[in-house]
């Protein structure tokens, strides 16, 4: 398993280990000790990915085995990520001209 893999997931998705402990029925702490350690059971692996909307194989992704199953999925991560944000900042300028227009 590759914990760089699921810690960039977590990250990328923007998921607390708080909300995703509770998604896969783990207490933060122990969702916290399991991946210091790296210690976790294929079947939570399972959990968080469904969880994070991802297949479970990229917690896997070494490069002898499936590279392209990581650098695909976190290059489409990272460009909805962006095109997360950018629409975010979009929505923020139509409801501030809806304001000012309310305002006159």
């Amino acid at each position: 398993m590759n914990i760089n893999n699921l810690k960039e997931v977590i990250r990328v998705k923007k998921k607390s280990q708080r909300e995703l402990a509770s998604d896969i029925g783990m207490t933060q702490s122990g969702l916290s000790q399991a991946l210091a350690s790296g210690d976790l059971k294929v079947s939570v692996l399972e959990k968080i990915a469904n969880s994070l909307g991802v297949d479970v194989r990229i917690f896997f992704n070494d490069t002898e085995s499936t590279p392209e199953i990581g650098t695909t999925e976190f290059e489409r991560l990272k460009r909805l990520e962006n095109e997360n944000e950018l629409l975010r900042k979009m929505i923020k300028d139509k409801e501030d001209l809806i304001e000012l227009l309310k305002s006159k």
